[in-house]
């Protein structure tokens, strides 16, 4: 009568499985946080672009202010924003 041998648990194998899973799993977080990164700096640079056009707007406001030729609701709104830090300036 023969006897089976005893096969061994494949380590080897389910090591090497579980490496480039967690090389796949990486690889794609990688991708989906540099897209993320691509986002944020898209808004960051629409931020900016919004923020300059608000400086300009409040520069504009202020100085056409001194001739009443604005609105003042228009105005109490920007300086509204202003006092609350929404805007940033000079």
């Amino acid at each position: 009568m023969r006897v089976k041998k005893q096969q061994s648990f494949p380590f080897l194998r389910v090591a090497v499985v579980v490496f480039f899973g967690l090389s796949i799993l990486l690889l794609v977080l990688f991708a989906v946080q540099m897209g993320e990164v691509k986002n944020l700096a898209d808004k960051i640079a629409n931020l900016e672009k919004h923020q300059a056009a608000l400086e300009l707007e409040i520069s504009a406001v202020t100085g056409v202010q001194r001739t009443m030729n604005v609105n003042l609701y228009y105005y109490n709104e920007l300086l509204d924003r202003l006092i609350n830090g929404e805007i940033a300036c000079d």
